[in-house]
């Protein structure tokens, strides 16, 4: 009996050493399943913050573009305003010396006219 005690406590002890391994292998095993899991959850919400991002920016910058159009215009209808005061002024000038010349000459005829 004592025999068979001496081949217990080894082989129990080798039984247990066993178990322990595939309890341990099948842990690491449903860890390693649950990591694609784990790590795609952080994927996923990153996805959506930079989606999110993406989409934020793409406003700011259509905003910025809209904003800059209207300053553009806003700019460029002050330019015209400008030009057509200067071509008004322009035109208001010709006109004076145009009148003044057609007075000189007017004088110059009579004078000349006088002196036949």
């Amino acid at each position: 009996m004592s025999d068979w005690l001496l081949w217990l406590v080894p082989a129990s002890s080798l039984i247990t050493v066993c178990l322990l391994l595939i309890v341990l292998r099948q842990a690491l095993r449903e860890r390693s399943a649950d990591e694609p899991q784990k790590l795609s959850h952080p994927l996923v919400a990153l996805t959506t913050a930079v989606e999110r991002i993406e989409r934020e920016l793409r406003s700011e910058v259509q905003n910025s573009a809209r904003d800059s159009r209207a300053e553009l215009m806003q700019s460029l209808a002050i330019f015209q305003q400008a030009l057509l005061g200067q071509s008004g002024d322009v035109a208001r000038t010709q006109n004076e010396q145009i009148d003044s010349f057609r007075v000189q000459l007017g004088t110059t005829q009579q004078q000349q006219a006088a002196s036949l």
